[in-house]
C-alpha cells in the first residue's frame, strides 16, 4: 500500500508536486532496500537530498532534509523542510541551517533572524519549494532515505 502524506494543519500550501515527489522517492527507496521495508512499524522517514559536488569554495546546490512523521496507519505529515549551507571559514567550516520550515511548530527560521510565524513566510516557502523541486527534477541530488523504527 502506498505512503499517504497529508498537509492538514500546515500554515503554508504544500504543492501536490512535492507530495508526489516524496512519495516516489520513498517507494523507490523501499524497492531498492536490501530488506523489506514495511511502513507500519515506522514512526518517521527522513529524506536527505545532497549534491555530491557541493563545496564551500566552489558552491553547488544546498543540501535539503525533509522529515515525514507518522500520524496514523500509513499516513504521514511533513514535519520540516530544512535547507543547509556552509558557514565559517577554513578548517572551521560546517553545514548549518540556512532556512528551516518547521511545520509542526508553524515557524520559519532564517539564519541570523528570529523565528517568524510560518503563515507570514508563504512567499519564501513557495520560492524555496519551487527551486528545490526544479533542482531535484534536473537530477543534481543524491537521495538518502532513513527509516526510523
Amino acid at each position: 500500500m502506498p505512503l499517504s502524506i497529508t498537509t492538514r494543519n500546515i500554515a503554508v500550501a504544500i504543492s501536490e508536486r512535492l507530495i508526489a515527489m516524496l512519495q516516489q522517492e520513498v517507494e523507490f527507496a523501499r524497492r531498492k532496500s536490501a530488506r523489506p521495508i514495511r511502513l507500519e512499524p515506522l514512526y518517521a522517514i527522513t529524506l536527505n537530498f545532497n549534491d555530491p559536488h557541493y563545496d564551500p569554495d566552489a558552491g553547488g546546490f544546498h543540501p535539503v532534509e525533509i522529515r515525514l512523521g507518522k500520524l496514523e496507519g500509513q499516513t504521514y505529515t511533513i514535519e520540516y523542510l530544512t535547507d543547509f549551507s556552509y558557514v565559517g571559514m577554513g578548517w572551521d567550516r560546517e553545514l548549518a541551517k540556512e532556512i528551516d520550515f518547521d511545520f509542526t511548530a508553524n515557524l520559519c527560521e532564517v539564519r541570523y533572524c528570529p523565528p517568524i510565524a510560518l503563515s507570514r513566510m508563504t512567499g519564501l516557502y513557495q520560492q524555496v519549494e519551487a527551486n528545490f523541486l526544479e533542482y531535484h527534477r534536473t537530477g543534481v541530488f543524491r537521495v538518502t532515505v532513513t527509516w526510523e523504527f
